[in-house]
Parts: structure tokens; C-alpha cells; sequence
């Protein structure tokens, strides 16, 4: 990646932050997602392509709204092939 590049990928992500929600807030927002649910993707990460949805600050586990929509369109997209 070109420095460029580099500067203009962190002033968006400045300008953007993510949307970083508890598991709770993030039912609460999308209904048809349950807690449970959310937290066997959360413990089961590193092997079914969620990794990257899920965020942990000390204990607290908080769900990045847009990479979670991401993850889901990937694994529709490789359910596709």
C-alpha cells in the first residue's frame, strides 16, 4: 500500500469510526439476531469467519456493526460458489 494510500484509509476510518455495539445493543438494533446466537459466533471465531466482527476491550466484547454485515455477505458470497 502506497503511503497515499495509508493516509487516505486512516482519515476515513477517522471520519467513519465503527459502529461498535454490545451484544445486547446489537439485538436490541436488529431483532431477528439473538444473543446466544451472537455469542457462539463470538466463542467459535477464529474458525467460522467472524473474527473480524467481534471486538474485545478488556472483558467487555462488542460487536463492529459494519465488519458483521461484511462477514455475513463473504460467507453468503462463498455459499454462492
Amino acid at each position: 500500500m502506497e503511503p497515499t494510500q495509508i493516509s487516505q484509509a486512516v482519515t476515513e476510518e477517522w471520519h467513519h469510526p465503527p459502529q461498535l455495539l454490545t451484544i445486547s445493543q446489537f439485538v436490541e438494533k436488529h431483532p431477528w439476531a439473538t444473543e446466544g446466537g451472537l455469542r457462539w459466533q463470538r466463542f467459535n471465531c477464529a474458525t467460522n469467519g467472524f473474527k473480524e466482527a467481534f471486538v474485545a476491550i478488556g472483558r467487555k466484547v462488542l460487536v463492529d456493526e459494519t465488519e458483521y454485515f461484511r462477514c455475513v455477505r463473504r460467507q453468503n458470497d462463498q455459499s454462492d460458489d
